[in-house]
């Protein structure tokens, strides 16, 4: 099983990444866990063209080629980050990746309640 692995933040230290280094390492033996980063995505703008930026297209189909999708998000003001939004408006612009592709949810945060509003919030976007 190949996963690919959202890292659900742009923030340089993250929990999140931390959360899913642990998991790519602690599953090994059963998947492989590709870690992709999001920070790098340009804003989301809606282009003229509809010409997809280069760094969308290919996470579009390291997606396409994946049993699954894991997305770690934390919790800003009981929502998910906007660059998490943003890397997700990308890859609903035109292209359908997540269609039909197991996702699941999960994430860290310094709260009590961790990050549970964050990913009932990211449950409505998909």
């Amino acid at each position: 099983m190949k996963f690919i692995g959202f890292v659900g933040t742009n923030a340089t230290r993250s929990t999140n990444r931390t959360l899913l280094q642990f998991m790519k390492k602690m599953f090994a033996n059963e998947a492989e866990i590709e870690l992709v980063e999001i920070k790098d995505l340009p804003m989301f703008n809606k282009p003229k063209s509809k010409e997809l930026p280069v760094q969308v297209t290919q996470l579009a189909e390291k997606i396409a080629a994946a049993d699954g999708v894991i997305i770690s998000t934390p919790e800003y003001d009981h929502a998910v980050p906007a660059a998490l939004i943003n890397a997700l408006n990308w890859l609903s612009y035109g292209i359908f990746p997540f269609v039909d592709k197991p996702v699941m949810i999960t994430g860290a945060s310094y709260g009590t309640l961790g990050s549970s509003r964050a990913q009932a919030h990211l449950r409505q976007i998909l």
